[in-house]
């Protein structure tokens, strides 16, 4: 609420007249405060919501910002929801008991056993339950124990689903959730599969108007910025948006140019703070793991051969606001059967900024902040190993942020 300043107070007295007119109509202990002095605003932007892919969380200020909106867009199957599944693991493990996840469907349901890979803890219904065991049954398989079931139904914190109605009616819900300033991460799956009441109330065979889906999204842009700037609880906003975003033939692309492109308004396209594309990079060849179903054949299925594993996700910086800017670029690795290979990616970008420092034929020195040794391990192999370690990987992670200049807090309390 405003209170009238000093008349001696020219600035004070303006600031105060353009708030009392635009909150006309409105009692003063529920004004709005729509012009302030720079000291009495702030900017959300340090406290951020890693990833846990640290080559990308150190290029992207140490996670997606809070406050604003980013996006991550790919073609499909790349690792787009894997990426927002990751973060979310990491959102839990940060928060436990206080994570409030909010997630927005606007074409498949959230796929629960994809996100219980990555660690995230969505409790699967009573229905999804029955359906697994029935799957179960038909394969002549065992079916779920008590005890896994009780696993796949556990809670952390708050998770909710939405998962009705028109994209419109489900953009009026993320607002209101952003609104509430309660939710960590919000998550829209996805700004490429959305459908508008103008299409939903057209036969198959009619046309809809063909710019619908752009106005809803300037719309819905307009809107969310208003409840990122006017949050029902606490003074500044906090929530962090994820949109999800499917990409398209750029039938202009030039021979080196890149084949796809980035749909959605301009609305969206200038509001975002990060825009992050990833594409997929060559495949991983390896053993299959034990009880793998996901590995990719290339050997008729004989044993002992190669298969394919995984992939190498390329990903890039198209737009950088908030602590970090465009054109930073890496690779990762993504396992089918055990997801982003984390301990990896956290060894490789140490020893690329030399935080991990090679002193012999094969052994490795991790150098703390002060330039001095804290800790040798001998070859790769159990450099990879030592980064399963929960201990060694946070205060290798907090070293690399260190060197590379990133300041950021993943919790306020």
């Amino acid at each position: 609420m405003a209170k009238k300043p000093d008349t001696s107070d020219k600035v004070g007295a303006l600031i105060y007249e353009i708030n009392a007119e635009l909150n006309k109509g409105v009692p003063k202990k529920e004004w709005v405060m729509y012009v302030g002095r720079a000291d009495d605003t702030a900017a959300p932007f340090l406290l951020r919501r890693p990833t846990g892919i640290v080559g990308i969380d150190v290029r992207i200020g140490g996670g997606w910002p809070a406050g604003g909106v980013s996006q991550i867009a790919a073609p499909e199957g790349v690792g787009k929801n894997a990426l927002v599944l990751q973060t979310l693991a990491e959102t839990q493990r940060i928060y436990g008991d206080d994570a409030r996840i909010l997630w927005c469907c606007t074409e498949f349901p959230i796929d629960k056993p994809f996100a219980h890979m990555f660690g995230v803890i969505v409790p699967m219904s009573d229905a999804e339950i029955e359906l697994e065991n029935l799957a179960r049954k038909r394969e002549s398989s065992p079916l779920l124990t008590k005890k896994q079931i009780a696993k796949k139904q556990r809670s952390l914190g708050e998770f909710l689903v939405i998962d009705s109605g028109t994209t419109a009616k489900r953009f009026e819900s993320v607002v209101h959730a952003v609104k509430s300033n309660l939710f960590q991460v919000v998550v829209i799956d996805s700004m490429g599969a959305i459908l508008t009441e103008q299409r939903d109330e057209k036969e198959l065979g009619e046309f809809a108007q063909q710019s619908s889906e752009a106005f809803l999204v300037t719309e819905f842009q307009k809107k969310l910025w208003g409840a990122l700037g006017d949050p029902t609880h606490g003074d500044v906003n906090l929530t962090t948006i994820l949109v999800i975003n499917q990409v398209r033939a750029n039938r202009n692309a030039s021979m080196y140019g890149k084949k796809w492109q980035v749909g959605g308004a301009h609305a969206l396209k200038h509001a975002k703070l990060i825009d992050l594309w990833l594409d997929r990079g060559e495949a991983i060849q390896g053993k299959r793991s034990s009880g793998s179903d996901d590995a990719e054949e290339d050997d008729g299925g004989k044993k002992g051969k190669k298969v394919k594993i995984g992939k190498k996700v390329r990903w890039e910086i198209a737009k950088g606001k908030a602590g970090c800017h465009e054109g930073d670029k890496g690779i990762v690795e993504y396992h089918y059967d055990s997801g982003w290979q984390l301990e990896k990616d956290l060894v490789d970008t140490a020893i690329d900024i030399g935080v991990l420092l090679r002193i012999g034929n094969a052994k490795y020195a991790l150098i703390d902040e002060d330039g001095e040794v804290v800790d040798e391990v001998t070859g790769k192999a159990n450099l990879y190993e030592r980064a399963y370690d929960e201990t060694w990987f946070e205060v290798v992670r907090n070293l690399i942020l260190k060197k590379e200049g990133v300041k950021c807090v993943y919790r306020l309390s």
